[in-house]
């Protein structure tokens, strides 16, 4: 928009100017308050060359709506539905269209008014799993990492925890048997304990840690004691772990590794063979069960081999 449309308008300069200031004193990183503004700036320009100049669309006090506004607050929400209709039409992405949403919704609140107005649904994109290439390579790695390490990468892989929940085990959160394992998880999202059975791999893992983890501590209580131990002898940071993880990936030669990726891969896995979304939502410690089913959604990769497989036959020219 030409910036010559806001002096048409009668409130336009002195709008974005209010807007302005009242956006310097909320609690925003300084990159949130220039996109906003810019945003902003961009809606009122559009409203100063295709709004009504005689209807007071845009706020000229701050705190509270004029009584004009209030008398008439549907046509305010036409008119960004119409901005949104607009956005829509230009091909914007859906992210960009709602970024400029809350920035508009912002710019009213400013006034004191609240513009009712839905954003556009993002796309659900199944989480990011390794290639089962990729995980094959990662565990062969795994296999020459110390003790720690590997047992560490193996209970990404096979118990599919969280950053947070792996760092806070205890030696008492696992139980294995001859036959058979389990982890139990105390320290969840939303303080919900959980669960995990642990694969013969993981056993095998967590088993020849163990005695090399004990060596290093004197006390006898270690039940109670942290599962994974530095070389200080304290418990593994958060940080130390995802070195470790990205040390593994590197000798992997598998980029873009990191704790949650090892964690969908998990639950990926679950998925795509077959496991009920219930069990996966129970294991994974989700709090819905539509997160769990994210996860059978098929990636791109895969709808195209569906696709090539079920109609690559199909083309007359071959």
């Amino acid at each position: 928009m030409p910036e010559t449309a806001v002096t048409a308008h009668p409130h336009a300069a002195h709008a974005i100017g209010l807007y302005e200031q009242w956006l310097a004193t909320q609690p925003l990183a300084d990159r949130t308050r220039k996109a906003y503004l810019w945003q902003v700036r961009r809606y009122v320009h559009w409203v100063a060359a295709t709004g009504d100049p005689t209807h007071p669309a845009l706020p000229d006090t701050i705190g509270q709506p004029s009584p004009a506004l209030l008398e008439d607050t549907a046509v305010v929400e036409w008119l960004v539905r119409d901005y949104k209709d607009h956005l829509l039409t230009a091909g914007s992405a859906a992210s960009t269209i709602n970024q400029a949403l809350t920035a508009v919704g912002s710019f009213y609140l400013s006034a004191g008014y609240r513009a009712r107005v839905p954003g556009v649904r993002l796309p659900a994109h199944a989480p990011k799993g390794l290639s089962p290439t990729d995980t094959r390579r990662i565990r062969r790695a795994a296999v020459k990492a110390s003790p720690r390490d590997r047992a560490i990468i193996i209970t990404f892989l096979d118990c599919g925890l969280r950053l947070a929940e792996l760092a806070a085990l205890n030696v008492a959160d696992v139980a294995i048997s001859a036959r058979k394992g389990r982890l139990t998880v105390r320290s969840g999202k939303g303080s919900h304990p959980r669960t995990v059975p642990l694969t013969p791999a993981n056993r095998r893992a967590i088993a020849e840690w163990i005695p090399t983890r004990s060596g290093l501590v004197t006390d006898a209580d270690q039940e109670n004691q942290p599962l994974w131990l530095s070389r200080l002898r304290k418990r593994l940071s958060e940080r130390a772990i995802q070195a470790v993880v990205a040390r593994v990936g590197a000798a992997a030669s598998v980029e873009g590794i990191h704790p949650h990726r090892l964690r969908h891969t998990y639950i990926t896995s679950l998925a795509r063979g077959g496991a009920d979304p219930y069990l996966i939502t129970e294991l994974a410690g989700h709090a819905r069960l539509e997160t769990a089913m994210l996860y059978s959604r098929p990636d791109q990769d895969t709808a195209e081999r569906v696709v090539l497989r079920i109609l690559g036959e199909a083309d007359p020219d071959t």
